[in-house]
């Protein structure tokens, strides 16, 4: 056996594997390294976008403060040529209009009526005047009045200039401030969504998994062991109790249960299977039915999923293991300890072999 085990190239092969995982965990590394660079570009992308929509709010404000002082300017002109209109109403001053152009009256009339739109000429649409064109002078055709209102028509063409450039600057800051903002909402939820979906999933089999080794435990589908989670609509947010009823008895908290009870609600956090269990004395508080429940659980499961070491001073407790370990001290001059094993798989297969012959 020896020989055969030596010529087994065991090292060689241990070797090798060791390597192979090396050059695993080097490309991982690599790749590793690639997606933090990838991600630092990105971020600095995202940053010079954020600057870039910084710097069209502000132009977009300085522009609209422009636009609101050209409004400004359009009303104190309308303002001062409604003022002329109506001194030469009151003084009884005849201005010269070209044309059909109508009476002072209706002027004032048309500008009341008019007021809030500053894109509409003033004019009159009703009776016609009766002065006679022959007899006003140039000077009077070149009347203040007149002067106002091409300065009007002037600042309103700029306005319309002015405005265009804003517009679009408008439409592009607003484009992208859509783009950045959606796409981390868009990311953001992704994000959320998986991390409370992947929480659920997790808190819906743990409290399954709990519920189905309690029952097997006390041998009742009455017993109930259960989650509860404190916030119900955000469970991961908040704390998460755990509570089992047991057979035959009304719902308490875990902190009234007895130490029996308590152990046994403890076992059944066994729902995902360590390798290795090491127990120290889970048995103390257990009645001898529970023990034997316990002894049952914990040996069916260790011919499975994981194994188990559990340290016990009672023997209908240790009597169901499959093999024993014990240590003891050895009087003398100075006091030792001593062990010994022993597999009791070997009575169980010789009792079966009785049975079986008898």
């Amino acid at each position: 056996m020896l020989e055969f085990e030596r010529s087994r190239d065991t090292v060689g092969h241990v070797e090798q594997i060791i390597e192979d995982l090396q050059n695993e965990i080097s490309e991982i590394k690599d790749r590793l390294l690639d997606q933090k660079k990838k991600i630092e570009f990105q971020e600095r992308e995202i940053a010079d976008c954020r600057k870039c929509v910084a710097q069209l709010n502000k132009d977009y404000n300085e522009q609209r403060k422009r636009l609101q002082l050209i409004e400004s300017d359009i009303e104190k002109l309308r303002m001062d040529q409604h003022n002329y209109f109506r001194t030469a109403k009151l003084n009884e001053i005849l201005l010269p209009f070209p044309g059909n152009s109508g009476s002072m009256t209706a002027i004032l009339l048309t500008e009341i009526t008019l007021s809030d739109d500053t894109n509409i000429p003033i004019q009159s649409t009703t009776t016609t005047t009766t002065t006679d064109s022959s007899t006003a002078s140039n000077d009077d055709r070149n009347y203040p009045s007149q002067l106002e209102t091409k300065q009007i028509y002037d600042i309103e063409d700029k306005f319309e200039l002015n405005y265009k450039p804003i517009d679009a600057c408008s439409r592009e800051v607003k484009t992208t401030f859509e783009l950045i903002t959606n796409g981390e909402f868009e990311h953001t939820r992704n994000a959320a969504k998986q991390h409370y979906d992947r929480f659920n999933t997790f808190y819906e089999h743990v409290s399954t998994c709990i519920d189905d080794i309690y029952k097997s435990l006390t041998n009742f589908q009455d017993a109930v062991a259960c989650l509860t989670a404190e916030n119900a609509e955000e469970s991961y947010c908040d704390g998460i109790t755990y509570n089992c009823t047991a057979p035959g008895k009304c719902f308490q908290a875990m902190k009234n249960l007895s130490s029996g009870e308590k152990t046994v609600a403890a076992i059944c956090l066994f729902f995902k299977s360590a390798p290795l269990f090491l127990l120290d004395e889970v048995d103390v508080a257990l009645d001898n039915a529970n023990i034997c429940k316990v002894a049952d659980f914990i040996r069916e499961q260790s011919a499975s999923k994981f194994q188990c070491i559990v340290i016990s001073l009672k023997e209908r407790f240790y009597s169901r293991a499959g093999a024993l370990i014990a240590i003891f001290p050895k009087p003398g001059d100075c006091i030792t300890s001593y062990c010994f094993t022993l597999d009791l798989n070997q009575f169980d297969e010789r009792e079966n072999i009785a049975n079986r012959r008898g």
